[in-house]
């Protein structure tokens, strides 16, 4: 019971009005309704998360700084603007 108790504590405590035709009103405001919204950055941030991962595996296997950055094995375009 201890436990519940905890976890209700950090939650959000509204207090609903008398009037039911109020309620709806009431929760259009509470911030812990809002919908959430989502950048094109939180949407490609599983893909960073794993390349990430992949940079970490080919830093931990590499025995020097140039074995690190071939392993990477990037690709670069230099053009003139």
């Amino acid at each position: 019971m201890r436990g519940s108790a905890q976890q209700l504590s950090g939650s959000p405590h509204i207090q609903l009005p008398r009037n039911p035709e109020e309620i709806p009103q009431l929760l259009d405001h509470v911030w812990a309704f809002d919908h959430l919204r989502v950048t094109s950055e939180d949407s490609k941030r599983t893909a960073l998360y794993r390349q990430n991962v992949g940079r970490e595996q080919v830093r931990r296997r590499s025995t020097s700084l140039e074995d690190f950055l071939a392993g990477l094995e990037l690709k670069v375009n230099i053009r003139q603007c």
